[in-house]
C-alpha cells in the first residue's frame, strides 16, 4: 500500500539524538584516490599527451539480508586517451573506457569517451561530453552507491563546476539512455547537484560547512513506443559538516563528522513504488590518523528509496519482489587505508560493515584498489591561424 508521510524529527529513535550530541563535524573524503584530475596548468598549453587511467580492483560484498544479494567484483578498467590543451583554459580529451572482469575472456564494456572542458574563469568550468562522474560528485552513500564507480563509470552529458574559497558546486546532467522515434524503450537520465557552502577559513583548525545534494532520476520520453509509465524520483541530502585538525599531532591528524537529513519523493504521474515519500537521518564520525582512517555512523530510514543509492539503506528489496522494510536502523563502520606507492600510483584498502539493529543482521564488504593515472608527453603543437591564411593566399 502506498503511503505518504510527514517528516517529524521526534520520530527519530533516541540513538540518533545521542549521535547528534557527541561532537561536531566535517568530512574527510576517503574516495579521493578515485577522483579525476580537473586542474589546468598554463605550461601545458598547446601540448599533446597520451593519458592512461587505470583502476585495478577487488570488492567482495558478504551480504546476508533480504534487500540485496552479496557478490564479488574483481578485475580492472582502463581508459587510454589522447589529451590536448589548445590553450590555458581549454582541454580536449578522447579515448575509450574498457572494463574487464576476471574470469571473462572479453571486455564487459568498451565505451568511447570524449570530453571538452572549458575554464570560463578560474573558479567556473563547463564540461560537455564525458563528465567527471560517479564518485567525483561526492554524494553520500544512501544517495549514490560506491559500485557505480566500477559498473557505471562513464557519464555523458553536461556538467558545471564551481570551485571558490567559500563555495564548491558540481551540477550535471547524465544522459543514460537515448531514444529515437518509436524506440520500444524509454529515455533515461539523471540530474544532480552537489554543493558545499564553506563558513570558515579553509586553512583554520576548525572548519564548518553546509552541504546540499540532490539527485533526480527520470524515465520517460514523448517519441518512444514503450507502454511503461513515466517515472521521476528525487533524493536530497542536507545538513552540517565540520572538522577539527590536529596540526601538532604526530598520529591523529583530525577528528571529523557529518550530519545529514536525507529525503525521498516520487513525483511520477503514476505511482509504481510501495512508498511515495520518505526520509532518513545519517550521522557519521571520523578519526583520521597517519596510518588509517576510521568511521562510525548511524542510519535511520523511514520509507526511504534511492534509485542510485546503496541498497542496504533502503526500505525496498532488490532481491525479493514486493518485500519491504519500512524502517531501517543501521550501525555503519568503515576502515580505510590509502597510500601513494609511487608517483601517480595509489593503493586503497577498505573494510565496511553494516549492522541492522531491527533485523539483527550483520553485513560486511572489503576491497583492494590500485589506481594509476599519468600523462605521457607526446609533442607541442604550435598552431597559428595566420600561418593557414598565408598558405591559402599562396
Amino acid at each position: 500500500m502506498k503511503q505518504q508521510i510527514s517528516m517529524n524529527i521526534y520520530k527519530y529513535p533516541l540513538i540518533s539524538i545521542f549521535f547528534i550530541s557527541i561532537g561536531f563535524s566535517f568530512a574527510q573524503n576517503h574516495n579521493s584516490i578515485f577522483y579525476c584530475d580537473k586542474q589546468f596548468s598554463p605550461a601545458d598549453s598547446n601540448k599533446l599527451f597520451f593519458r592512461i587511467e587505470n583502476t585495478n580492483l577487488i570488492k567482495n560484498n558478504e551480504y546476508f539480508n533480504n534487500l540485496v544479494d552479496g557478490y564479488t567484483l574483481i578485475g580492472y578498467f582502463l581508459k587510454p586517451s589522447l589529451l590536448y590543451y589548445p590553450g590555458p583554459k581549454t582541454k580536449i580529451q578522447g579515448g575509450v573506457h574498457l572494463l574487464k572482469y576476471s574470469g571473462i575472456d572479453n571486455f564487459t564494456q568498451a565505451i568511447p569517451t570524449f570530453t571538452f572542458h572549458y575554464n570560463i574563469t578560474n573558479s567556473f568550468s563547463l564540461i560537455l561530453g564525458t563528465l567527471y562522474g560517479t564518485l567525483n560528485h561526492q554524494l553520500i552513500e544512501p544517495v549514490f552507491q560506491f559500485e557505480k564507480y566500477i559498473e557505471n563509470n562513464i557519464e555523458n552529458g553536461l556538467q558545471i563546476l564551481v570551485n571558490s574559497k567559500h563555495f564548491e558546486s558540481d551540477t550535471w546532467l547524465n544522459w543514460e539512455k537515448f531514444i529515437f522515434q518509436d524506440d520500444p524503450f524509454q529515455e533515461e537520465f539523471t540530474v544532480g547537484t552537489s554543493n558545499k557552502l564553506i563558513l570558515t577559513n579553509p586553512e583554520s583548525k576548525i572548519n564548518v560547512s553546509i552541504p546540499f545534494q540532490a539527485l533526480i532520476a527520470h524515465k520517460g520520453g514523448q517519441i518512444d513506443a514503450s507502454e511503461d509509465n513515466i517515472q521521476t524520483l528525487i533524493n536530497s541530502a542536507s545538513g552540517i559538516i565540520c572538522e577539527f585538525r590536529n596540526n601538532s599531532g604526530k598520529f591523529i591528524k583530525s577528528f571529523a563528522t557529518e550530519q545529514y537529513l536525507v529525503t525521498f519523493d516520487d513525483i511520477s504521474p503514476t505511482k509504481q513504488l510501495p512508498y511515495i515519500q520518505g526520509y532518513g537521518f545519517y550521522s557519521k564520525y571520523y578519526i583520521n590518523t597517519r596510518l588509517i582512517n576510521l568511521m562510525l555512523g548511524y542510519w535511520y530510514g523511514d520509507y526511504f528509496i534511492a534509485p542510485r543509492g546503496e541498497p542496504l539503506f533502503q526500505s525496498v528489496s532488490q532481491k525479493y519482489t514486493g518485500y519491504v522494510e519500512p524502517q531501517k536502523q543501521l550501525i555503519v563502520s568503515k576502515l580505510f587505508f590509502q597510500k601513494a606507492i609511487n608517483k601517480d600510483i595509489n593503493l586503497g584498502i577498505r573494510f565496511e560493515s553494516y549492522y541492522d539493529l531491527i533485523n539483527d543482521n550483520f553485513d560486511f564488504s572489503y576491497g583492494l584498489h590500485i589506481v594509476f593515472n599519468r600523462n605521457f608527453f607526446l609533442k607541442k603543437i604550435n598552431y597559428n591561424p595566420s600561418d593557414r591564411s598565408k598558405r591559402s593566399d599562396g
